[in-house]
């Protein structure tokens, strides 16, 4: 009986976000309200939203347990890093005039006045998004690995990804955000359970270990981290909210700009404790009795091993789903979206569809679209990660794609005269595209750390060349 309690509370957060999803259907009558947010959203669903989807199992919990467990003090580096990329959006999103499209991709495309870059951006972000997405289902493959040893790795994906893409092909954007609440106070309860546990664990198996004056030469972790890496982390970190096109379908579902400027402050806030806790809990693992590094960032099998309580571990599973499914089920819709916006139909307005029957159809491609996306990429990322096993190499490969929008965006926002830049525009955008794909290649023939960390840098070096000679130019003239 115990037994089918523990799959209960492990597959909460999957049930209850399948029933919110089945409620939003109603409301979902045009391809507003399937892509954006009826009605527009409020600054504390910005807020909430925010929050929960930058707490991703991958990117967050087991990345930042690794980060607060190998470098300590000075893993703080990541989030602090990350929380400079919010504080840029904040001070910059007040001067984006959007396109009518309420897309990233099609802001560039109209400041440039040229479609293709706007094709050749979206590609960018479906890649980076849809690796992410199918990352996030691994990492959600790995603790139900420990859960249900007997169930094939490739059946847990397809049914994780089968779950997903259900919800949000009901409710669209709106069961996404509607989620969010229920999926950040999931994490939280998780998070702070296995690590309260584990604490009171090994405080009454040995407090000799949990001595925290004994402080030795590498107490702050710092001669841990490598060059590149930091390097590496600050390219990936530091302008992923300006690129990310999750981000612009959130705050363009926002109508005043005031409301846009309070969810960000205070995601910025809300984000910033709850990744500092997530690594201050890493840094604590050091004084737990006999806990070993983790190999390929497993900290499900680890805590498993080291608890031995199945009531907590599953309500940290279930913890680690809610964090999953709030990162999935966003990058998820954010690639529809820029699908069928951005690649299929870029040059009709969202008004335009609205007023004819095609809108109807667009919420059906939406949908169809969601399971193909949804389906695809997580299988695809499973059969790259036999090769490439470790889940932040990964992360590193799938994100150098992604922020070679950086400088194109930049240009976009800032520069009076686009018009005769989209030349540079493209170059800039095909370069780091050839270098991305290239270092992926590369990594799943010749697996190497120093392969994933130079990916990122190699990217958005190569596509900032463009821009380098543009402004050399004009510095002569």
């Amino acid at each position: 009986m115990s037994d089918y309690i523990y799959i209960l509370i492990v597959m909460l957060p999957l049930i209850l976000s399948l029933w919110i999803g089945y409620k939003t259907l109603k409301g979902i009558q045009k391809p507003s309200d399937f892509f954006w947010y009826p009605g527009g959203m409020s600054y504390e669903k910005l807020r909430d939203s925010l929050t929960a989807s930058n707490i991703s199992v991958g990117s967050s919990i087991f990345a930042f347990l690794s980060f607060g467990y190998s470098y300590k003090i000075a893993a703080l580096i990541s989030p602090i890093s990350w929380l400079v990329g919010f504080w840029l959006l904040y001070k910059v999103f007040p001067r984006i005039n959007n396109s009518s499209k309420k897309t990233l991709h099609g802001f560039l495309a109209e400041r440039y006045q040229n479609n293709f870059i706007g094709y050749l951006a979206s590609i960018l972000s479906i890649i980076g998004f849809l690796g992410t997405f199918g990352i996030e289902i691994l990492v959600g493959t790995k603790i139900t690995n420990i859960l249900f040893p007997s169930i094939p790795s490739i059946w847990i994906v397809i049914i994780l990804s089968l779950v997903i893409c259900g919800y949000t092909s009901i409710g669209g954007f709106k069961a996404v955000i509607d989620t969010e609440r229920m999926q950040l106070i999931g994490s939280i309860i998780g998070i702070f359970t296995v690590f309260g546990y584990a604490l009171y664990y090994a405080y009454i198996n040995n407090i000799d270990h949990l001595d925290f004056g004994i402080i030795n030469s590498n107490h702050f972790g710092f001669s841990n981290l490598t060059i590149l890496f930091v390097v590496s982390l600050i390219v990936v970190n530091v302008p992923w909210q300006l690129i990310d096109m999750s981000v612009w379908q959130r705050v363009s579902s926002l109508e005043k700009q005031k409301d846009i400027k309070k969810g960000l402050s205070q995601s910025i806030i809300f984000i910033g404790i709850s990744w500092f806790i997530l690594i201050s809990l890493g840094m604590l693992l050091n004084y737990f009795p006999n806990f070993q590094a983790p190999v390929n960032d497993d900290y499900a099998t680890l805590f498993m091993e080291y608890i031995k309580v199945p009531w907590v571990f599953a309500l940290f599973a279930a913890g680690c789903f809610a964090a999953l499914i709030s990162t999935a089920d966003t990058l998820l819709i954010a690639s529809v979206q820029t699908f069928i916006f951005d690649i299929l139909y870029p040059k009709t307005s969202l008004e335009i569809f609205e007023k004819n029957s095609k809108g109807k159809n667009l919420i059906n491609y939406g949908r169809n679209w969601v399971f193909i996306f949804g389906v695809i990429s997580p299988l695809i990322i499973y059969l790259m990660s036999i090769i490439v096993p470790g889940i932040l190499d990964l992360f590193f490969l799938v994100y150098s794609a992604q922020i070679i929008l950086l400088f194109p965006v930049l240009f976009a926002i800032y520069s009076s005269n686009t018009r005769n830049l989209k030349s540079y525009a493209i170059l800039s955008l095909s370069l780091g595209l050839f270098a991305s794909i290239f270092m992926t290649v590369y990594m799943l023939f010749s697996p190497s750390q120093t392969i994933y960390l130079s990916a990122p840098i190699v990217s958005i070096g190569l596509s900032g060349i463009p821009w380098v000679i543009y402004l050399f130019k004009k510095q002569l003239l």
